[in-house]
Order: structure tokens, then C-alpha cells, then sequence
């Protein structure tokens, strides 16, 4: 368990942090954690002080701080927020010029800063560092009341124990005995704040005006933003300036900067300039930056981060009436301009062509450009000719299997400047099924001695292209001829049974693929009677 002065300075976190009398619960909570930090560096001279930074960092943690201090809040405000619970009183310029500059730096905590702040205020010997030592000590003397005697863990009635705590002691007994039954709210706190007039040259302890003080509320106006005047090349550092109306504070707490978007689509860093009136953000040129337009400013962005004045003010961040958001500065640029893609982006081949085959190539307007495939999407179904820009398809394309291809071409200057476009390579779906011929096998019978040159056979196919019709050699073909687009059949001959009473033939049905089906065609002649009535 914690001693009765480590307990002390636990309670006083609550103080810091809350400006509430501490609960029973969380202290015996708290003590126990902090026999078990000591544990952790048993053979450390600073073991006391490494417990109770512990337990500050876990309190600044807890829901209750989340909700107290959010996120955005200010070091400043933080700051102010914390002098107010422990003294009574805001935070002094000396005392905002050192802790704020040690949480601006980040070479202090927060939770460090509170245990550091609490020790240095019992340490300080002057006027006022007693009447903020008193301030403290009655605080801390409510609170281990609320949590010995009362064993009270009604945060509700802690929250109202400081209500009358000034620096004198006489304010720890009035706020027992309104702890004991008298109604807090009924009785008026001390109508007194415990600073010192630093003005005057007696070190007396006055109380404070009753005029209320003046708050500036006013936001930081950006009244200028700039470039210096210059010639910069590709690796050339350009500092940008935004210059605004009053002092501001770039507080990085979350280890985050806050950018510039410039009007090449690019970020400027912010690099220095908190506690001035101008703050510098860097930009290095880039190959394809071509001129100072490209520097324009179009949105600060803070990325956790924030800019205020010493009030906490959020700076603004558009400029006044009748000045341009632009650098205005005579700054060149002489960045050299990527390569211009001029091949189009959505090329397409016919299925089934064979592998290896070049599919398509990139052309661009610099004539000493390279090209490369970049990887990833169907790239590596892909190799390239770097000098030509020939993509070449390694295997057989087929619409069944993948009716669409996606790869990136990359083109490359001799400075490296780079540029890429997106390809969609389209797949077109080919006939692959042979013509189906519908006409029968068998063709209708004629009479022998009929004229010569008579169709007797028409041959008809369905596809999904257009089909010719012609007839296979071999057979009776000889004897016929075919109209290769209407595939009418035609006897060049006059049948006669006696001599060939039927004849075969195959006809063949071609669409535009050469893809084929063929069939075999049988005729009959049929036998007249030739022969001249015998009388007997």
C-alpha cells in the first residue's frame, strides 16, 4: 500500500486533472497500482516518481479525461484548464512559456507535465507559489476527507467539494461541514481568486478584480501566402510562407504535420514557424512540374494536428477580400514534363488468333521514351518491347475463358519523369461452331429424259455468319453444278434410268471462319416407259 504522502500525491492528480475531491474506490484502486509500479523498479532512486507518472498516464486514459479534454483541444487550453483546477487561477506567462514550450517540443508529456507541474508548485517559494501551494494542500485535505471519512464515491458530490476551497484553511473546515449536512449549493463560495498582484512591488496576496477579463476570441486571419522569388530545378527545395495576422502555435501532438494540396495535385510540408506569424511549409520540385501555377495552394490540411493563437483560437484559413489564394511569388519552375500517352485504352482482338501474339502498342509523344508493363492486374500474361512498346499476349486468347484483360503501360523519359495509362484489352467472341446443314439427304426424284440444266437439289445451312455452298469432289459431283450462294443444285445433263438410274453427290455449307459440315445427296431417276405399244 502507498504511504499517507504517496496517497497525498495521488489524490492530487485528481485535483489536476478533475478539480474534484477523489472517490474511495478510485484511491484504493490507485493505491494498490502504485505498490505494484514501485515493484517495477525496485532499485530506482526516481521509483516514486515513475509510479505516480504511471498512474497519471492511465488516469489520461480514462473516460472521465476523454471527455474533459478532447483530441483537438490546445496545449495551451490544456494548460490553462489545468492551473484552473489546481490554483484557482489561469496559467501565468512564465508558466505557459515553459510547460508550453515543453509539450510544443514533445519533450514532455502531458501526464509527465501534470506530476512535474504538481511537484515544482510545492517547491515554489515565492508569493504566489504559497498561495498556489495552500490552494492545493486545502484541496488535497477536502479530498482525504471525502475518501477516510466519508468513504464517499459519489462523484456528483465530489464534483461540488471545491466549491469554497480557497488558500486558506479556513475553507477546508467550512467545506467539511457542508460535507457533514449543510447543502453545498445554498452556500456561496468564497467570492475571491488567490493570484498575486504582479504589479504591484509589496508582496501582498490581493484578491482579484471583479471585472471580468478580456477573452480574445478572434481567429488568426492568413492574410499573405508566398514563395521567394526564383529559378528552381527537378530536387530544388521551394518554401512556401503563410503569413497571418497575429502569433500562432502549430501543435503536433498525434506526431502529424500539416500539409498544403498544391494545384499539381502534390503536398507542401509544414517545417517550422509555430510561435511566429509565418509559417513555412516545403515543397521539392518533381519532374512534370512545369511552371509556378503548379505551386498554387488550394486547402491546408491538418492531419491531427492544429494551428491557434496562445487563446486557442483556431486560425483561419482563407484569405481576406479581394487576395488570390495563390503564391505570389515570380517563381519558375523547370521541371521537364512526363511523357504524353497518345495510343488508345480500350483495344480489342478477335478469339482464338494464337499465343505470342502482339495485342497492342503504346505510343507516346516523347520519341526517346521506354515502356514498361507495370506489375500487377493480368501484367504478367503480358511481356513488352521496351523500345517499340509492342504488348505481346503469351498465350491463346479465348472469350470462353476471359473476355477481358487489364494492364497498366508505363512510359519513361531519359530523366525518369514517368506517366502510365490503364489498357482494357477487349476479347471479341467468334463463330467456333461449324455450319449445320438443314436440307435432307435424299433429293426428290425425277423423271428420266427431262431437260438438261434443271435444279433438282437446293442445300440449305444455318450459322451464326454467312455460309457459301459448294460440292465435294469425288461421287457423281461431275455430273452437277451449285450456285455457291443460294446452294441450288443443277443436273448439267439429261438423266436417262437405263443408263444411271440415280446419282450421288456431297455438298459442302463454308461460313466465314472456314469452318465447314458437309452431307451426301442421293438421287433417283425414275424409269419411263420408252417402249411403242406392240399389236398382236
Amino acid at each position: 500500500m502507498a504511504t499517507s504522502e504517496q496517497r497525498k500525491t495521488i489524490i492530487e492528480l485528481y485535483s489536476a486533472y478533475f478539480n474534484r475531491a477523489a472517490d474511495a474506490d478510485g484511491i484504493n484502486f490507485w493505491e494498490n497500482s502504485y505498490a505494484i509500479f514501485l515493484q517495477e523498479v525496485p532499485d530506482s532512486v526516481d521509483a516514486e516518481k515513475y509510479a505516480l507518472i504511471k498512474i497519471s498516464s492511465q488516469i489520461a486514459n480514462s473516460t472521465e479525461y476523454l471527455n474533459l479534454y478532447p483530441s483537438a483541444l490546445s496545449n495551451v487550453n490544456f494548460l490553462d484548464s489545468v492551473y484552473q483546477n489546481l490554483f484557482n487561477r489561469p496559467i501565468d506567462n512564465e508558466g505557459k512559456n515553459f510547460w508550453f514550450k515543453h509539450l510544443e517540443a514533445q519533450t514532455m508529456t502531458k501526464d509527465t507535465a501534470i506530476v512535474n507541474l504538481i511537484a515544482a508548485s510545492k517547491a515554489n517559494t515565492s508569493i504566489q507559489g504559497v498561495v498556489d501551494a495552500s490552494f492545493l494542500e486545502n484541496k488535497t485535505n477536502v479530498s482525504l476527507y471525502f475518501v477516510d471519512t466519508l468513504k464517499s464515491n459519489d462523484i456528483s458530490l465530489a464534483k461540488l467539494a471545491f466549491l469554497s476551497i480557497t488558500s486558506d484553511p479556513a475553507t477546508v473546515n467550512l467545506t467539511i461541514n457542508q460535507l457533514n449536512g449543510v447543502d453545498i449549493i445554498s452556500i456561496p463560495p468564497v467570492d475571491t481568486v488567490d493570484t498575486v498582484d504582479t504589479v504591484d512591488t509589496v508582496d501582498t496576496v490581493k484578491p482579484a478584480s471583479s471585472t471580468p477579463p478580456v477573452i480574445d476570441t478572434k481567429n488568426p486571419e492568413l492574410i499573405a501566402i508566398s514563395a521567394k522569388d526564383g529559378t528552381y530545378s527537378v530536387t530544388d527545395v521551394v518554401d512556401i510562407t503563410l503569413k497571418y495576422n497575429e502569433t500562432v502555435i502549430v501543435d503536433k501532438s498525434f506526431n502529424s504535420l500539416p500539409t498544403l494540396t498544391l494545384s499539381n495535385g502534390k503536398l507542401a510540408t509544414y517545417v517550422s514557424g509555430s510561435g511566429s506569424e509565418e509559417l513555412i511549409f516545403s515543397y521539392q520540385v518533381q519532374n512534370g512540374d512545369t511552371n509556378s501555377s503548379d505551386l498554387d495552394v488550394l486547402s491546408i490540411n491538418l492531419n491531427k494536428a492544429t494551428i491557434q493563437d496562445s487563446e486557442g483560437n483556431n486560425a483561419g484559413f482563407a484569405l481576406g477580400t479581394g487576395i488570390d489564394l495563390k503564391t505570389d511569388a515570380s517563381v519558375v519552375i523547370k521541371g521537364v514534363p512526363a511523357p504524353t500517352i497518345s495510343s488508345v485504352t480500350t483495344p480489342a482482338i478477335d478469339e482464338n488468333i494464337g499465343g505470342n501474339q502482339v495485342v497492342y502498342t503504346v505510343t507516346s509523344d516523347d520519341t526517346t521514351a521506354t515502356y514498361s508493363l507495370k506489375p500487377g492486374e493480368d501484367s504478367s500474361l503480358f511481356t513488352m518491347n521496351g523500345n517499340t512498346g509492342e504488348v505481346t499476349l503469351t498465350s491463346n486468347p479465348d472469350f470462353e475463358t476471359k473476355a477481358s484483360y487489364q494492364f497498366t503501360v508505363i512510359a519513361s523519359d531519359t530523366t525518369g519523369n514517368t506517366s502510365e495509362q490503364a489498357i482494357s484489352l477487349g476479347i471479341k467472341d467468334i463463330d467456333e461452331n461449324n455450319p449445320v446443314i438443314n436440307s435432307a439427304t435424299v433429293a426428290k426424284a425425277i423423271d428420266e429424259n427431262t431437260a438438261a440444266g434443271q435444279v433438282i437439289y437446293t442445300v440449305t445451312a444455318t450459322d451464326e455468319s454467312s455460309v457459301t455452298y459448294s460440292l465435294k469432289a469425288g461421287n457423281n459431283s461431275s455430273a452437277f453444278t451449285i450456285n455457291e450462294s443460294s446452294g441450288a443444285v443443277t443436273l448439267t445433263g439429261s438423266p436417262n434410268y437405263e443408263t444411271k438410274a440415280n446419282y450421288n453427290f456431297t455438298v459442302v455449307a463454308t461460313d466465314t471462319l472456314n469452318l465447314s459440315s458437309e452431307k451426301t445427296v442421293s438421287l433417283a431417276i425414275t424409269d419411263l416407259d420408252e417402249d411403242a405399244p406392240n399389236i398382236t
